[in-house]
């Protein structure tokens, strides 16, 4: 299927307006027990279904996914732990920010943020991303916890307004990027975070939008290598991450764990 934009974008029917998935109960009927004491991926994939699985299994099998799949994108992005409205899990991504904004406004990007080969930083563009919210003092992990990672989006959002910052973010579970706000038929960066910020139904339904619209590079191949366990390619146009391999490892181990835990689709 290919992406429809300008008039005919109205016509793509997205996940998230079908009014029949928001009655439909986030949790499964029959849930898993799990000992405290079990490794935390085990524990990540339990809690993740626990939560999610009856919607997750629900739209998965309409687009002839498995859930183990859709699972273990939540698990490898690290977005298993409870959902709190307003504190969505994010990630800000200090390179980006520098594209967005920083290139333009370099001297008070580089007195509140530093990242990998930048402002005497070492490491690649991906690695190493650091703030300062006084703009003196001692560098702090912009990825260290929750709290450092919203205190980094605040300062983004005082400096350069609501849009660029935001669309810095990858937000939800999965970790969706807020840059492709515009494929999946939000109006702006705030828009969209503003919808993952209220429920996970929204982490749910954008994520199987983001799969079939997004140019992968063609809308539907994302949905495609998400379906076949494509991971190399799932992992190359989700989001680029630095290490591409290591990825695509993960994402494996993670779907060979679910697979081994989960109710058979």
């Amino acid at each position: 299927m290919e992406l429809l934009v300008g008039p005919a974008f109205e016509e793509v029917i997205l996940t998230r307006n079908d009014q029949s998935w928001k009655s439909h109960p986030l949790d499964p009927v029959q849930k898993i027990q799990i000992g405290l004491r079990c490794p935390e991926e085990q524990r990540a994939i339990v809690a993740i279904y626990n939560r999610l699985g009856g919607l997750i299994r629900k739209v998965a099998a309409k687009h002839d996914v498995k859930c183990s799949h859709v699972i273990a994108v939540w698990v490898a992005q690290g977005g298993w732990r409870p959902f709190r409205p307003q504190r969505a899990p994010i990630r800000f991504n200090v390179h980006r920010f520098f594209d967005v904004w920083g290139k333009r406004c370099r001297a008070d990007f580089d007195l509140y943020f530093r990242f990998g080969g930048h402002n005497l930083q070492p490491g690649q563009p991906w690695d190493n991303h650091e703030y300062r919210p006084e703009g003196r003092g001692a560098f702090v992990s912009v990825h260290h916890n929750p709290n450092s990672e919203y205190e980094a989006l605040m300062l983004a959002r005082m400096l350069a307004g609501d849009e660029a910052a935001l669309r810095c973010l990858n937000i939800g579970g999965p970790l969706i990027p807020v840059d492709d706000f515009t494929p999946l038929g939000y109006e702006s960066s705030s828009a969209m975070y503003k919808s993952m910020q209220e429920s996970e139904l929204a982490h749910v339904l954008t994520f199987f939008d983001l799969c079939r619209l997004k140019q992968a590079p063609k809308s539907g191949l994302l949905l495609q290598y998400l379906r076949l366990g494509d991971w190399l390619n799932f992992c190359r146009h989700y989001d680029q991450p630095s290490e591409l391999d290591p990825c695509a490892e993960r994402m494996r181990q993670v779907v060979s764990r679910c697979e081994s835990m989960l109710p058979k689709d």
